[in-house]
């Protein structure tokens, strides 16, 4: 696995720290190699199994970070991270924690509404206000509505009694595509 650690937008750190099982990761910025290196080892890292990476940029310029790692010479795993643009779309989705919506009887799960760009990037710090709307039977929506977005998302809560009828939940946004859900 490699992770990079970082959201790449214009207040992001230019030391971008990458986390992998690796020994090995090549750092691309806009398709240009940035640098292929080693594990960071210092005096409070050398305990650690699989130290981070960390790659020193000179300036943010706009784009895709993309991480390479590399196990003995040949490479197994990529990540990539594009620096978000504006606003645009709503991305709906329900937590059911590798347990489906009990279909008989009361249950609860968290909701989901992520701001996104054009290209489905996540934006970090989308801070929209969302509106959440529930139709079908046998259920409800909990919590304040509307939500201002945290960290690019708005939660609320989804109650059901049973799912004997579907549910569909629809999220909007002033100057956003709205989503919707269904849930049978």
């Amino acid at each position: 696995m490699v992770q990079i650690a970082n959201y790449w937008t214009a207040n992001s750190p230019l030391n971008v720290t990458l986390y992998t099982n690796c020994d090995e990761v090549a750092l691309y910025l806009n398709d240009v190699l940035v640098s292929k290196e080693k594990p960071f080892v210092n005096g409070n890292r050398d305990a650690l199994q699989h130290s981070p990476f960390v790659f020193k940029l000179d300036k943010f310029i706009s784009g895709t970070l993309r991480a390479e790692g590399f196990i003995k010479g040949e490479k197994v795993i990529s990540n990539v991270v594009k620096t978000p643009e504006s606003p645009v779309k709503i991305k709906l989705s329900y937590d059911v924690s590798s347990k489906a919506i009990n279909a008989n009887s009361p249950d609860m799960v968290f909701v989901y509404a992520k701001i996104t760009d054009l290209n489905g990037t996540f934006i970090p710090t989308a801070m929209n206000e969302v509106t959440f709307a529930l139709s079908g039977e046998n259920a409800a929506l909990i919590g304040e509505n509307p939500v201002k977005a945290e960290a690019e998302i708005a939660v609320i809560i989804l109650k059901t009694k049973n799912l004997n009828s579907p549910i569909t939940i629809k999220a909007s946004g002033a100057n956003l595509e709205s989503a919707t859900l269904k849930i049978n």
